[in-house]
């Protein structure tokens, strides 16, 4: 896994999460966390200190926020940016390869 800054794509939407993830929207309104909770300009994704949050892009490529981190979500062109604010956010995960994350209250299964 490679440490990236900023990340695009088209749709981008939360594979998955573990721990305590908070989601704000454009309005700063608390967001319930979601697997394939589609992310809009103006979101903003938090993870807590040991919690971990992962998030599509394009359905294909996947990157993670690490424990502590902070994302914005911003229109870019005709697609969206994520850009990291705080903390350590990773590439180099393949959808296929997030095949099992467990939530705080369930487990899911990510098909690619």
């Amino acid at each position: 896994m490679n440490s990236i800054k900023t990340a695009n794509g088209t749709t981008l939407r939360i594979a998955g999460f573990t721990g305590k993830v908070t989601i704000k929207d454009d309005g700063a309104k608390d967001v319930q966390p979601s697997v394939n909770l589609l992310l809009h300009d103006g979101y903003k994704v938090a993870t807590a200190a040991g919690a971990n949050a992962y998030i599509s892009l394009d359905g294909k490529d996947v990157v993670m926020l690490d424990g502590g981190g902070a994302v914005s979500v911003e229109k870019s062109g005709s697609g969206l940016k994520l850009t990291l604010t705080s903390g350590t956010m990773y590439s180099g995960l393949d959808a296929k390869e997030l095949s099992h994350v467990q939530t705080s209250n369930m487990a899911t299964g990510v098909r690619g």
